[in-house]
């Protein structure tokens, strides 16, 4: 059985289920309405697990070991991020309205036949996802649920993680991380590659309740996931300046000014630098329940707030967003440790690239 080198659930598997409470995927600030709630976890976020988990260990690092976070925490938002990316918008949405609309058989004859989810799955997507394996890559699978015109039901589909195929006579059998099942080793996705013309039953035990129609290999594009490693040490703002750069696309320099601004207080200042328009927004918390997004768009270049010194004391993080597909101001990252930042300093974020 091919398998991905030195890849498992047990090991590589993020330490929760795709079980969520009630809470928005993002919260966005949307003018003049203020911060508006869009998505609910409870729905599932299996993409954005799916693409966290192959992020991570196609990066090299050690494996999340996380529990399970909360609306606004790093994991959370990059979770969240990654599940917009696993859509694929419009096109990989517009993908699944058109297999839940798909017979499971071929339909027509001759040269106006209509190929069904059986033939698209073990003809077209198998050997995609096979030669991901082959090269050693995790492959993500859209598996496809429902026969349905409604938008409404899209939800009822599922994403796992192909990370192993075996091939016995005709039996094809995919070993799969399944979010729904967490850190199990024994998932499997079984079928027969010997009819594709006609309906083919897969067999599974991923965690969903509906059978499995057919499924497709989700396009995957890499995402840099080392923010989501642990915060950077206490006082680090005591180097001055520094940067972050939470994926290949984002860069945000950094830089302290002290004695600058009223004793009493410490202010964060967000500015975009040269050809930065699109919408970005900083999200600083009191660390009581209290938060402010300051934000640059068009000619808006600079924007500031501050908290009283003492508020920064309170384990609170930054968080940073940015627009992006229709508009969507999504999270990009997070920085946390703010304790001691001196009294009557300065902390600007230069947003110079995305």
């Amino acid at each position: 059985m091919p398998l991905v080198p030195n890849f498992m659930p047990s090991i590589n598997g993020l330490w929760f289920t795709n079980s969520w409470p009630p809470q928005p995927d993002i919260v966005v600030d949307v003018p003049p309405f203020g911060q508006v709630a869009i998505g609910d976890a409870r729905n599932g976020l299996c993409g954005g697990m799916v693409f966290t988990v192959r992020d991570v260990f196609e990066a090299g690092q050690p494996p999340l070991t996380n529990p399970q976070p909360s609306q606004g925490q790093p994991l959370f938002d990059y979770i969240v991020r990654r599940l917009f990316d696993s859509f694929n918008l419009p096109g990989g949405v517009l993908k699944y309205m058109e297999w839940m609309n798909t017979p499971d058989h071929d339909t027509g004859i001759g040269p106006f036949v209509r190929r069904g989810l059986a033939w698209r799955t073990i003809i077209d997507e198998g050997p995609r996802v096979q030669a991901d394996i082959d090269s050693g890559h995790p492959s993500p699978l859209g598996l496809v649920t429902v026969a349905s015109v409604n938008p409404g039901d899209l939800g009822q589909n599922h994403q796992v993680l192909a990370y192993g195929y075996d091939l016995v006579g005709n039996t094809m059998t995919l070993r799969v991380y399944d979010p729904n099942s967490g850190a199990d080793d024994n998932v499997r996705v079984s079928f027969d590659v010997s009819n594709p013309t006609h309906t083919t039953p897969i067999a599974h035990n991923v965690n969903i309740a509906h059978p499995i129609r057919g499924f497709f290999r989700v396009d995957y594009v890499f995402a840099d996931p080392s923010g989501l490693q642990p915060q950077p040490p206490a006082a680090w703002w005591t180097a001055g300046t520094g940067q972050l750069q939470p994926s290949a696309s984002d860069r945000i320099d950094w830089a302290l000014q002290q004695g600058v601004v009223d004793p009493a207080t410490v202010e964060f200042v967000l500015e975009a630098g040269l050809g930065i328009t699109w919408r970005k927004v900083l999200n600083v918390p009191d660390g009581l329940g209290n938060s402010w997004d300051i934000f640059t768009q068009d000619a808006k270049t600079s924007d500031a707030v501050s908290l009283w010194a003492d508020q920064v004391n309170n384990g609170q993080s930054l968080s940073f967003s940015k627009a992006g597909f229709l508009g969507i101001v999504t999270p990009v990252t997070s920085l946390g440790n703010l304790g001691g930042l001196p009294a009557s300093s300065r902390l600007i974020f230069r947003w110079v690239q995305d």
